[in-house]
């Protein structure tokens, strides 16, 4: 995630702030950037997107990876 928004429809999310998501400006999803990392680094929830956010999250991972349709 960043705030840093550049212009990639089909790699980076757009999120605007909401009290559901927690965000304070603007930010972007950057599925392009995926990573694993350990549970122990993850800090306190900031808060959550909705199914419909999630599912475009998904669709633009598979795409990413290769795996869409």
């Amino acid at each position: 995630m960043t705030s840093h928004l550049v212009e990639a429809p089909l790699f980076r999310l757009n999120l605007k702030p909401s009290k559901a998501n927690g965000l304070r400006k603007e930010s972007q999803l950057m599925v392009d950037k995926v990573q694993a990392i350990s549970v122990s680094r993850i800090g306190k929830l900031m808060g959550k997107v909705d199914s419909k956010t999630m599912k475009k999250v998904n669709q633009a991972i598979a795409f990413v990876m290769g795996l869409g349709e």
